[in-house]
C-alpha cells in the first residue's frame, strides 16, 4: 500500500464527509476506522424510478495502487434487478470501465446513481432483461418494483 494511495483515499473520504451527497441520498463509511481501502455505503433509490424507496447497499474496495487502478464497486443487495449489475453486484458503468486516476469517488457515485434512472441495454449483463427493457418497459419496471419490495425496503 502506497502512501499516495492512503493520502488520496483520506482526501476522498473526508470530501464525502464534509460535503455529503444528500442530493442522491448517498452515504459512505469505512468498514474499519483504520482501513481506508474498504468502504461501505447506502444509496437511496431515486424518485420517479421503479427503485424509489429502495435502500441500495454497496461496497467499494480500493486497490493498493489507487488511483492508478480503478476501485471495485459492488451492490450488496441480493440479485439486484438491473441490466448493468451482474449477479455478484458488480456494475458496468463507463466511468469505471474507462478509469482515469483523476476521477473522484463522487463522480463514480453520481454515475452509478444515474444508471438507476436510465439503464444501458447496450452494456447489459442480461440479454433476456435487455429484451424486456426494450420491448416491454412496463413489465420490466414491475419486475424492478417487485425486487425492491422483496430485497431493498429494509434498513440494515
Amino acid at each position: 500500500m502506497s502512501d499516495d494511495a492512503i493520502k488520496r483515499l483520506k482526501y476522498e473520504f473526508e470530501n464525502l464527509e464534509n460535503s455529503p451527497m444528500t442530493d442522491i441520498g448517498c452515504d459512505v463509511c469505512l468498514t474499519d476506522d483504520d482501513d481506508y481501502f474498504h468502504w461501505e455505503g447506502l444509496m437511496q433509490g431515486p424518485q420517479d424510478t421503479p427503485y424509489m424507496g429502495a435502500f441500495l447497499y454497496f461496497t467499494i474496495d480500493f486497490p493498493s495502487d489507487f488511483p492508478n487502478s480503478k476501485p471495485e464497486f459492488k451492490f450488496t443487495n441480493k440479485e439486484m434487478y438491473h441490466l448493468n449489475v451482474n449477479s455478484d453486484g458488480h456494475v458496468c458503468v463507463n466511468i469505471l470501465n474507462e478509469w482515469k486516476p483523476k476521477t473522484s469517488i463522487k463522480q463514480v457515485l453520481y454515475a452509478i446513481f444515474t444508471i438507476l434512472y436510465e439503464q444501458n441495454p447496450e452494456s447489459s449483463y442480461w440479454s433476456d432483461k435487455s429484451e424486456l427493457y426494450k420491448n416491454n418497459r412496463d413489465e420490466f419496471n414491475r419486475n424492478v418494483v417487485n425486487w425492491v419490495r422483496k430485497y431493498a425496503l429494509e434498513i440494515k
